[in-house]
């Protein structure tokens, strides 16, 4: 990711935001600028030198709470952060002293933008790697739409460090039931044909 766009980005950390800048949400609305061309400046503005000088009782306390995760436990002290995600969403929902008219409607909006900005191409990186751990030279006929998307989906939902999928073992009546669909599906609709299955042990 850009230095430049993570240098910018600082001002949604809420815990810091006092260190932010107006250019900082200034970059984002000229990169986002197809997107949120009609929220005027003038009143992003203001929202932003709303949002800077708050403290931390102006945020409600549930917020604060509801965004704490704790990290360790040293020495009988509690070191956590706040998820700007959770704490983004209580700015979105609060008020205008005295009025229904949301308090943070144009900011909200461009810090969630921000928010959804993928930080690393890592599991991108890592479904690649599974793909070219099972198409192989070998087997190098496996079809992206049947078999190998299939491997891929069960790699995904039942990751290393779980019960490998290759130990589960059906049930005799899943084992029927499956062979005959794959007949129906087949075309093969020979009601002589028996269906005997053993699994393998």
């Amino acid at each position: 990711m850009k230095e430049e766009l993570i240098e910018n980005a600082v001002w949604i950390n809420v815990p810091q935001r006092i260190e932010a800048e107006w250019k900082n949400v200034e970059y984002f609305y000229d990169i986002f600028e197809a997107v949120f061309h009609e929220i005027p400046v003038d009143a992003l503005y203001e929202e932003f030198c709303d949002y800077r000088p708050l403290s931390d009782g102006d945020i409600s306390g549930d917020a604060w709470q509801a965004a704490k995760v704790i990290d360790a436990i040293e020495g009988g002290t509690v070191v956590f952060h706040h998820r700007v995600d959770i704490l983004w969403w209580y700015f979105g929902n609060m008020k205008q002293p005295g009025s229904s008219v949301k308090r943070f409607q144009h900011l909200t909006r461009i810090a969630e933008a921000i928010l959804v900005i993928p930080h690393s191409n890592a599991e991108e990186e890592r479904l690649f790697s599974i793909v070219r751990k099972n198409k192989t030279e070998s087997r190098s006929c496996l079809s992206l739409d049947g078999t190998l998307s299939n491997i891929l989906a069960m790699k995904l939902a039942y990751p290393e460090g779980m019960t490998p999928c290759y130990t589960f073992l059906p049930s005799d009546d899943r084992l029927q039931s499956s062979k005959k669909l794959h007949l129906l599906t087949t075309g093969n609709t020979n009601k002589g044909t028996k269906v005997t299955l053993r699994k393998n042990t």
